[in-house]
């Protein structure tokens, strides 16, 4: 058993101290978490109100909270995937414009290269093409 566990073994529980319970009223749950185990009476009384729970109601309790983090964690889990898948394709697209991009800038440098040969076009006109192209 881990030392951080939430998790009470009931075989090897043992009470640090005794509480009485006596007169104390019964609830079928309280709104608090912390609880005694009583192995003599073997009740389980609320440590903040006081109030005796019925065992078997708290731990069906504690299993539908347990079913409903399940729930939403798988909920959760395949929502992370699909964003995941959707990023992955936004990914995708980028890649292919940067690259797409850098062609253009490629094809760019070769047609200017090309007009000032065959116009004798000055480097300032050149310029002002390329900035009008992008």
């Amino acid at each position: 058993m881990e030392i951080n566990s939430n998790i009470i073994d009931f075989a090897e529980a043992k009470p640090r101290r005794m509480f009485r319970m006596v007169g104390l009223k019964r609830a079928l749950s309280c709104a608090h978490w912390q609880l005694v185990i009583d192995e003599r009476s073997r009740t389980l009384a609320c440590k903040d109100c006081g109030s005796i729970i019925e065992p078997f109601n708290w731990l069906l309790n504690v299993a539908r909270r347990a079913d409903s983090f399940d729930t939403q964690h798988r909920a959760l889990r395949v929502e992370i995937e699909r964003a995941k898948k959707t990023l992955d394709a936004v990914h995708r697209e980028l890649r292919k414009a940067e690259r797409r991009r850098d062609g253009l800038k490629q094809e760019v440098a070769e047609l200017s290269k090309q007009l000032r040969i065959e116009f004798g076009l000055p480097e300032v006109e050149l310029q002002r093409i390329k900035e009008r192209l992008r």
